[in-house]
């Protein structure tokens, strides 16, 4: 701020001037990085904080990763459910704890109890109204559809709830494009 207002008494001809500019933009860029970081440690605390508190959340679901970032989280009603990955049958219409990250959705009762997960890989994402719909086709490795539709509290959270899952799809399909890519690299060299 001292420098924007140096810069603001300083005359364009100034001995000086092209070196103050060039300050304030690396000092921006500082600050900028400073603030990305920060964000990316309170991410992954939050999703720390999240893998001790849900219960009974099985092996296999590990929200704490390298390449998983916490993208929105919060109570969402359950309108809908077929062929989840879920510990027993949940009852529709009550309200659980949802955990998006960019690649996974971890649903949790109130009291963080985890009652499932649907990974965001070729997900295709539904909206009508204040409902979000999540759909997995049934494919060779997977039995059957696998659907969850959940209830957003207003028109607005549907509408940030709808950005956050289309944004999550994207990355958890380029997250799996990378995967098939190493892993086809990965077996190319051991043949050599």
């Amino acid at each position: 701020m001292l420098l924007k207002e140096l810069q603001k008494w300083t005359p364009a001809g100034h001995p000086h001037s092209a070196s103050l500019e060039s300050a304030i933009a690396k000092v921006g860029k500082i600050a900028t990085f400073i603030n990305e970081e920060t964000r990316a440690q309170e991410n992954a605390s939050l999703l720390l904080q999240f893998q001790h508190q849900i219960q009974q959340m099985p092996d296999d679901v590990v929200l704490f990763q390298p390449h998983r970032r916490l993208v929105r989280h919060g109570l969402l009603r359950l309108v809908k459910q077929e062929g989840t990955t879920v510990v027993n049958q949940l009852p529709l219409g009550q309200s659980y704890m949802c955990v998006l990250c960019n690649d996974i959705l971890v649903y949790a009762t109130a009291d963080w109890n985890y009652r499932g997960s649907l990974k965001l890989q070729d997900a295709k994402l539904n909206v009508d109204g204040l409902l979000v719909e999540l759909v997995k086709e049934k494919t060779a490795s997977r039995r059957a559809q696998m659907s969850l539709r959940l209830e957003c509290p207003s028109a607005e959270e549907a509408t940030r709830w709808a950005h956050s899952l289309r944004e999550s799809i994207k990355a958890a399909n380029e997250l799996g494009l990378q995967d098939e890519k190493r892993r086809a690299f990965n077996s190319a060299a051991f043949v050599r």
